[in-house]
C-alpha cells in the first residue's frame, strides 16, 4: 500500500493513534519530554544533545526541571 494514497494516510493515522496516542501518552507527559530537552533530543537518544549530558556540558536552562536535571547530571 502506497502511504500516499488516502487508504495508506488512513491506516497512519490509525496506527498513530492507536500506538502514539495511547499506548505512550504517560511518556509524553514526562519532564523529559517537554520544553528545551524535548526540542534538543527529539525521539533519537543518540544525538550531540545526549552526548553534552553525558560529557556534563549541556546548557540547562533556568526553568529546567530540577528533577530530571539531577538524573541528567548524576548520569554524566
Amino acid at each position: 500500500m502506497n502511504h500516499n494514497t488516502k487508504a495508506g494516510v488512513e491506516v497512519e493515522e490509525a496506527i498513530w493513534n492507536k500506538i502514539h496516542k495511547k499506548r505512550f501518552f504517560l511518556a509524553e507527559e514526562a519532564p523529559i519530554h517537554q520544553g528545551k530537552l524535548r526540542g534538543d533530543f527529539g525521539y533519537c537518544a543518540i544525538s550531540p544533545t545526549a552526548k553534552t549530558i553525558l560529557n556534563g556540558t549541556y546548557d540547562y536552562p533556568n526553568n529546567f526541571y530540577e528533577a530530571t536535571r539531577e538524573l541528567c547530571e548524576e548520569c554524566a
